[in-house]
């Protein structure tokens, strides 16, 4: 093999290496954290939900226990539904699927603004709190998916994860009741 043969190659190769690095460190997914948020759902004693479709209603869901009671500020604790809480616990341990827009701009139109979104506060033994804002779902008639956008605090990233937790967050107090047999 002559030189300017060898060359040519290594000089090839050289460049689909330079390529295949180039499009890997400008991909969105290679930075793409998917544990956004990090609940020890033991830990937890108090929820808060600030339901987009009920401002200024404020949802304080405390544990007592092993059973979870609404604090309603004219008539004291209710007993909640037990059911819905321990599905909210479940959905408290999602990742996200992908990134679904990665400016602060695109927040309207998935509604995690602060004011189109519901936010969550989740209480973990009285000192550490975690708070994300959920907005708007889709639905995929395809695959039978929901699909939920959600942002967390000082991150200009909106994230697409599979679930309803827009469904099930944006509630009135009444949605949490325990249902009478």
């Amino acid at each position: 093999m002559s030189n300017k043969k060898l060359l040519g190659f290594l000089l090839l190769l050289i460049i689909i290496v330079a390529f295949v690095f180039w499009k890997e460190t400008n991909s969105v997914e290679r930075n793409f954290k998917k544990d956004i948020i990090s609940i020890n759902t033991e830990s937890i004693e108090k929820i808060l939900i600030y339901p987009k479709s009920y401002k200024p209603e404020i949802i304080e869901l405390i544990k007592n226990d092993t059973l979870w009671f609404i604090n309603r500020k004219d008539s004291g604790m209710v007993e909640a539904n037990q059911n819905l809480l321990n599905g909210i616990l479940e959905l408290l341990n999602f990742t996200a699927e992908r990134p679904a827009a990665t400016t602060k701009e695109s927040w309207e139109n998935y509604l995690v603004d602060e004011n189109s979104a519901t936010k969550v506060e989740v209480v973990e033994n009285n000192t550490n709190n975690t708070v994300f804002y959920v907005g708007k779902f889709s639905y995929n008639q395809e695959t039978n998916a929901v699909t939920s956008y959600i942002r967390i605090p000082n991150d200009d990233n909106t994230y697409a994860i599979d679930g309803q937790h827009s469904l099930i967050f944006d509630q009135n107090t009444s949605g949490f009741f325990k249902q009478e047999d």
